[in-house]
Parts: C-alpha cells; structure tokens; sequence
C-alpha cells in the first residue's frame, strides 16, 4: 500500500526537477547533509524557489518548503544561483532545521558547477600571469569544475579578460581564466576579489579540476563534522 502523502501529480513533477545533487553526483562529486547522525538530499527546483528533502534509506516522500536567502536571475531555462547561500530554512514536523552553506552554486544548462570553498585555515597560493609578462601573486577562496575565485593585487586585474593561473597545488595547476568580475576586498583596498571562468580545458585537465574540487568538497564536510 503507498503511504507517500504527496500527489501522484506532484510527485511526476519533481521527477522531472533537475536537482543540483544529481549534477553533482554525475560529475563524481557528493553533498552530504549531515544533521544529528542522518544524511539527507536536498533537491533545489530553482526556477520555483522550492526544495525537496529526501533521506536515502527512507520511501519516496518528498517534504516541500521556500528556499530562504537565495536570489535568481532568469534567463530562458537557465537558472543562476547569483547570492551566497546564507541560510536554508525549514520545517519538519514540530521541529526547524537551518542549513547554513558557504559556497556558490552556479547552475548552467549543460554543466553543474558547485563551487568548493577553500578553508580559513588553508592558504592556497595563485598567481595571475598577464599579457605583458607580469606575474601577480594571490590567494584562492574558492574553486568548481568551470571556474575559481581568487583574491589578487589590485594591479593584477586591470579589466576583465583572459589570464594564465597557476594554483599552487601540491602539482601546481596552470589553467586558462576569463575573469569576469572583480571588486574591492572590504578589508584591503590595495587587493581585489575576482571570479572567473576556465576556458578551452582539455579532457585530462578537466578531470584533474573535478578531482580538486572534490578534495576540497571532502576537506570541508570533515571540517563541519568534527565541529558540530
């Protein structure tokens, strides 16, 4: 006997919801919900601004709510995730769940991409090498499988456009960036934060950012667990 209380209706719809998880899992990466011992999936329908939670030994029964502190930017099927996640609310039952998610997530019609944030304690060194020769050196805040951001010298961006980074993993990195935004630290006018895209990744390359960001991913759920 089916017990889900959802709709059939409803239940046809998010089936067809393409979920973040899902990307990610494909692109050999893995968010895990950890609260109070149990993991739970959470399935955005970014268009809506709905989620859905699912825990993976339990029945299909999703549990619907309003995302909280998230901002869109639509355009044709393309949904952009353009805010911080800072908090996810919920309620399930008596009892409310909040989620709070350092990180960007982009969601590109062809590509997931989640960005990994790099830890306070970690200092992951770049540097940004120009069309004139001239070598900038920075630090990396965050890494995905299509882009990164950085905070570099002011001097080191002069305007959006293509540049070399190298970033200084244990096997430094140097890949192709498109940088398309930049804007003032707010605690050192004289540095820059930057994000940007990687351009023109052959197969090889590719793999070995996926593999990156998903070392990353790992260091950071271990972080969150052994401080909870």
């Amino acid at each position: 006997m089916d017990t889900d209380p959802t709709p059939e209706s409803e239940r046809e719809e998010s089936a067809r919801v393409v979920t973040l998880l899902g990307r990610l899992r494909a692109e050999g990466s893995l968010v895990a919900l950890v609260r109070g011992g149990m993991s739970m999936a959470l399935r955005l329908d970014a268009a809506n601004g709905v989620w859905w939670i699912e825990e993976p030994n339990s029945k299909w029964a999703p549990r619907r709510g309003q995302i909280v502190g998230m901002s869109f930017q639509l355009d044709g099927t393309v949904a952009r995730c353009a805010a911080v996640f800072q908090d996810i609310e919920w309620v399930d039952g008596q009892r409310a769940w909040r989620l709070a998610l350092p990180t960007h997530i982009l969601y590109p019609k062809h590509r997931g991409a989640y960005r990994a944030v790099v830890l306070s304690e970690d200092v992951i060194p770049v540097e940004f090498h120009n069309a004139e020769g001239e070598t900038f050196a920075g630090s990396l805040y965050d890494l995905s499988f299509t882009g990164l951001g950085a905070v570099v010298p002011v001097e080191a961006v002069p305007k959006p456009g293509m540049q070399d980074v190298t970033i200084g993993f244990e096997r430094p990195l140097t890949l192709p960036v498109e940088v398309l935004n930049a804007w003032p630290e707010d605690e050192d006018p004289e540095r820059v934060r930057i994000g940007g895209r990687f351009v023109g990744l052959r197969p090889g390359v590719q793999d070995r950012v996926d593999r990156e960001v998903a070392a990353l991913q790992r260091r950071w759920l271990r972080t969150r667990v052994r401080r909870a």
